[in-house]
């Protein structure tokens, strides 16, 4: 299942939603169900999330202490459904404080999606 995509997307509001996900929030709603331990409290701290045009497309850098399974896939088809017009500002911060996803987005298709970098604290290494 796609995103609803169709038409001219507002980056003004893609800017918006991308500036609400920053912070620490339990992202619940944009996780696939059963696949973290019960036990697990859903958070994670995005310490930056941006939009930015390449060529003739848009790419989201974003960046977090950890990332829940389809975490990202849920944010860009709910973003693009905002900035589409097919949801309200209000209805993406209200994901973000959601208990369930049952009102999330499709996840936007993984084609395009890279994972460009992954660093680690430096007290998980080693010392020589």
């Amino acid at each position: 299942m796609r995103p609803q995509q169709q038409g001219p997307l507002d980056v003004e509001t893609l800017e918006w939603c991308a500036e609400r996900t920053k912070g620490v929030h339990r992202f619940l709603a944009f996780a696939v169900r059963g696949t973290a331990p019960a036990t697990d409290n859903h958070c994670c701290k995005v310490a930056m999330c941006r939009w930015r045009t390449i060529d003739d497309g848009l790419v989201l850098d974003i960046e977090a202490n950890r990332f829940l399974h389809h975490m990202v896939r849920f944010l860009v088809g709910t973003m693009l459904d905002v900035a589409a017009g097919h949801r309200s500002r209000e209805e993406y911060a209200a994901l973000l404080v959601s208990e369930s996803n049952e009102a999330v987005a499709p996840p936007a298709p993984p084609q395009g999606l890279c994972l460009e970098q992954v660093t680690y604290p430096a007290a998980l290494y080693l010392s020589s």
